[in-house]
């Protein structure tokens, strides 16, 4: 719109250049052409004033209408010259007229610009708003699914020697593992109800760790186009792929402590001989 109303202001101003060179190039003939005229009147009344003085005889009524007749073209020339000037006067009107309308036009394109780009600036907000929604609902989704895998791992097995007692219970399992043991021995009633605490307490501490663990805050990418957009894809994925990796090793180390306090095979601590 804005390249319509300008190829239309550079026509009118060439027209209205066009239009005054017109008219000052007839105005100038019109000059000469007066001054060829009254020269020419002045000669004739020269030859009349001659001719009068010669004693010649010149009809009144051809002076006359010589003289009507020039006075004729003049007012012709003159309005001419007048139908010209009022010409370039509208001109002019029109072209004010044009650029009033081109002015409001600038205004009007320049308002609905800042409020396209008020738009889309709202939109990548938005946009920006919703990936970050999507990552953290991925990471927790993903959480969630590694405590159920969790919870799903079987517990260790009750002792079936006789009577069991009523395990004694500890503070943590850091009292139970300083308490010196030793390898490639047999389970005794007297050391199930030590094996069942340590077994309950690591669980128990697998468990805390793993709810622990808070999910790593989504990283969202800037809003970029191009070979950029690409580059800086391809960095994401590998970043991801990382922490999704780490992510992965912290709940598999997790899940093998747990399944290697619940295995059958025991280590228990000596009796204490009297």
């Amino acid at each position: 719109m804005i390249s319509q109303l300008e190829s239309e202001k550079q026509n009118l101003q060439s027209s209205l250049l066009f239009m005054q060179q017109e008219h000052s190039n007839t105005l100038r003939a019109l000059h000469e052409e007066i001054a060829g005229l009254q020269k020419k009147c002045r000669e004739l009344t020269f030859e009349l004033t001659m001719r009068d003085a010669s004693g010649s005889q010149t009809s009144l009524e051809d002076k006359d209408e010589r003289i009507k007749e020039l006075e004729r073209e003049l007012n012709e020339k003159e309005s001419q010259n007048k139908n010209l000037e009022d010409e370039l006067i509208s001109k002019i009107t029109d072209m004010k007229d044009l650029k009033t309308q081109l002015k409001k036009g600038e205004k009007r394109f320049m308002e609905e610009l800042k409020g396209k780009d008020q738009q889309i600036l709202t939109l990548k907000v938005e946009l920006n708003n919703k990936g970050s929604t999507i990552a953290y609902l991925t990471t927790e989704m993903h959480r969630f699914k590694v405590a159920e895998k969790l919870e799903a791992v079987p517990s260790p097995p009750s002792s079936s020697h006789g009577t069991r007692r009523k395990p004694k219970r500890l503070s943590s399992a850091s009292d139970i593992e300083s308490r010196p043991v030793t390898a490639k021995t047999k389970s005794t009633v007297s050391d199930a109800e030590v094996f069942l605490t340590r077994a309950v307490i690591a669980t128990t501490d697998v468990d805390q760790e793993a709810m622990n663990i808070k999910p790593t805050p989504p990283v969202l990418p800037p809003i970029i186009d191009g070979e950029a957009r690409k580059s800086h894809s391809r960095r994401q994925k590998l970043l991801q792929r990382r922490l999704d990796i780490k992510s992965g090793t912290d709940y598999t180390k997790l899940a093998v402590d747990k399944l290697a306090a619940n295995t059958n095979t025991w280590v228990h601590e000596p009796k204490a001989t009297k």
